[in-house]
């Protein structure tokens, strides 16, 4: 039933899809897969392997779908898969572990993506929850969504500040080093750490809190963006195999650059090389990226039809709008109008907006120096000291703020607040390098040390609205 859903998600049937997993997960719960277990044979960890692959695939079914997924993240008490090659068992149904069986990469990663799946989870139970339900759990509120924004990203943080090693995305200039089937297994997963920023971020993009928008959008489009290197890079070596479970990441990310095209392809801008946000802008790149995503998605059509059918989506999109900015540029110049950003977000009249308004916790990835490597620290739920442990290579900048509660609107603190990589998942300078490493901020800031300017920033949200009512044809703002 699994290798079942497995086929079906990448064809035209996907609803079918979902049904078929919520009769797979009554399967589950009747062999009790989703629950601990005190024996420990080869039959036992065949089935939580089995349940494991069963629950990405419904969570991934649920977050492409818009569907509320058949397990919930407090029913599952199971132990994590054993980490133990196949090779290292003995082929008995009732065999115990081995004592010394060597590691396996391709579990490590399961594992991994299992605690990935687990914070998609809490975003359907929040992010995605009627506006009813967030009122009566107290997070309809300003401040409720702020709080929603900050704990999911602090714990994308956490999740890409645990992952081991062997899971580590290396240069780019390596991967030719690496085995194929190894990288493909790293590159899908850090893909899917990319649509999992983008599906918790984007639905805030429209935020009436412009700092709360403005920080969205800014970490949806650097997720965009580094999916595209990521995609760019591993189809560049000889042997690529197909990267099957990433065209949801690699379509959102297309979509999200596409938006920032448009946000930023007005023809008179004041600032041609700025976003909205302050942020260095470069079209010709941008465009490169979209050209990245659809050709990953001309690869991915081979093996499932619904890739296919999203890159014509892609192309539609980009076609409509390159027809309706061509006939606004001309009507802008017969009119004489001009496009301009507000003033709070000229880079001139205010210096360096980046490092200023990326700056507040929780939300906004910091610009950090890079620093040589210091002795990796093992355990994660250490309390920050003048001793910095390294932040892990391959993964986004992640600065280190000072200790700090925030506050649920229903009065529960945030959890583990102290953590030296709370402070948002993404940055500009995201590079692969295995030498290097992010450094720590040097200040710590918090959502009250937002600029007044940004928190007038209301013609952010009439712009990215105007984006998304394009199809009735009203004209931009």
């Amino acid at each position: 039933m699994v290798l079942c859903n497995v086929f079906l998600l990448g064809t035209s049937f996907r609803d079918v899809a979902w049904v078929q997993g919520t009769k797979a997960s009554r399967m589950f719960e009747a062999l009790g897969a989703h629950r601990r277990k005190q024996s420990l044979t080869l039959a036992d960890e065949l089935i939580k392997r089995a349940f494991r692959c069963h629950f990405i695939l419904d969570r991934f079914a649920s977050t492409t779908l818009g569907r509320p997924s058949a397990f919930q993240n407090i029913d599952i008490d199971a132990d994590e898969v054993m980490e133990i090659d196949d090779l290292s068992w003995t082929p008995e149904l009732n065999a115990l572990p081995p004592p010394r069986g060597s590691s396996s990469p391709k579990l490590a990663a399961l594992n991994h993506v299992f605690r990935l799946c687990v914070i998609t989870g809490q975003a359907l139970q929040t992010v995605f929850a009627p506006v009813s339900v967030k009122v009566k759990i107290g997070i309809g509120s300003p401040q409720g969504e702020e709080w929603i924004v900050r704990s999911l990203n602090q714990q994308l943080n956490r999740w890409a500040a645990s992952t081991p090693e062997n899971l580590l995305l290396p240069d780019q200039e390596y991967f030719v080093g690496y085995p194929v089937p190894h990288l493909c297994s790293i590159v899908t997963l850090w893909v899917g750490y990319c649509y999992a920023v983008i599906y918790i971020n984007r639905p805030f993009i429209t935020s009436k809190v412009p700092g709360i928008a403005a920080a969205s959008f800014h970490n949806c489009r650097q997720a965009a963006r580094q999916c595209a290197q990521m995609i760019q890079a591993y189809h560049e070596i000889p042997g690529a195999l197909p990267l099957q479970y990433a065209f949801a990441g690699v379509f959102s990310s297309a979509m999200i650059l596409i938006i920032d095209l448009i946000v930023n392809s007005r023809t008179e801008h004041r600032k041609e090389d700025t976003t909205l946000d302050g942020t260095e802008y470069n079209p010709t790149a941008n465009e490169r990226d979209i050209r990245i995503c659809s050709a990953a998605l001309e690869r991915l059509e081979r093996y499932w039809h619904i890739a296919g059918r999203l890159n014509d989506i892609i192309r539609e999109f980009q076609d409509f709008w390159s027809d309706r900015l061509s006939t606004q540029s001309t009507a802008a110049i017969e009119s004489n109008v001009s496009w301009e950003i507000p003033s709070y977000y000229d880079t001139e009249a205010t210096g360096s907006a980046a490092p200023q308004t990326l700056g507040f916790s929780g939300l906004y990835a910091q610009q950090t120096p890079r620093i040589s490597m210091l002795a990796r620290e093992q355990s994660t739920y250490r309390t920050p000291t003048a001793n910095i442990p390294e932040l892990f290579m391959g993964i986004p900048s992640l600065p280190v703020p000072q200790a700090q509660f925030v506050s649920s609107p229903v009065g529960i603190p945030n959890e583990l607040p102290g953590f030296h990589y709370d402070d948002g998942p993404l940055s500009e300078n995201w590079t692969l390098n295995m030498d290097n490493t992010i450094g720590p901020a040097s200040t710590a800031d918090d959502f009250a040390s937002l600029p007044w300017a940004l928190e007038q920033a209301q013609d952010w949200n009439n712009t990215m609205e105007s984006i998304l009512r394009f199809n009735e044809g009203e004209s931009m703002p």
